[in-house]
């Protein structure tokens, strides 16, 4: 503990290392960028909770590799349905019924 006596030592010390992390964390991203191809498309949830629910892009030309919710008019949870992916659309299930929500697909 004796060398990590001052904060300019302590910052000259682990300040690369941190630029470091920084940097090689951006660049993995970079690599394999999950935004590469995304589409937001808004949906509406069924009015029974629980049901499965197609979400279809206009341009995503792709099947989805995986989705996220952007936004959501309430508090709802959104989960992956039974049917399988395929171009273009993806199957969701949501614990609240008629929920306004947006859904970013990404390849």
């Amino acid at each position: 503990m004796s060398d990590l006596t001052s904060e300019k030592l302590l910052a000259g010390k682990y300040e690369p290392l941190l630029l470091d992390i920084i940097g090689e964390h951006r660049r993995k991203l970079e690599e394999d960028n999950p935004y590469e191809y995304w589409e937001d498309v808004e949906v509406t949830t069924p009015s029974s909770a629980d049901t499965e629910f197609l979400v279809e892009a206009e341009s995503f030309d792709r099947t989805p590799g995986g989705y996220q919710i952007a936004k959501k008019d309430r508090a709802v949870d959104v989960y992956t349905g039974d049917t399988a992916w395929s171009t273009n659309k993806l199957y969701l299930k949501a614990t609240v019924a008629s929920a306004v929500i947006t859904v970013r697909m990404f390849k």
